[in-house]
């Protein structure tokens, strides 16, 4: 069975990359970088609940240049 975990962690910490790479050399682990900084997906991610949630403003494309 595959499980996948997300890590964030400080990309200048060599330490804790040292450890990453030494698992995914033995095949412990694989590793994909995430292109997206996790702190604006999830300003993203709030955004879109409270649009869910009736919170936001409607704007009409038509009105934005009157």
């Amino acid at each position: 069975m595959t499980k996948t975990a997300i890590i964030s962690y400080d990309s200048n910490d060599k330490a804790i990359r040292k450890i990453i790479d030494g698992l995914v050399s033995m095949g412990v682990i694989t590793f994909e970088e995430y292109p997206y900084n996790q702190a604006m997906v999830e300003k993203i991610k709030r955004g879109e609940k409270a649009i869910k949630e009736g919170k936001g403003i409607v704007i009409n494309p038509d009105d934005l240049w009157k």
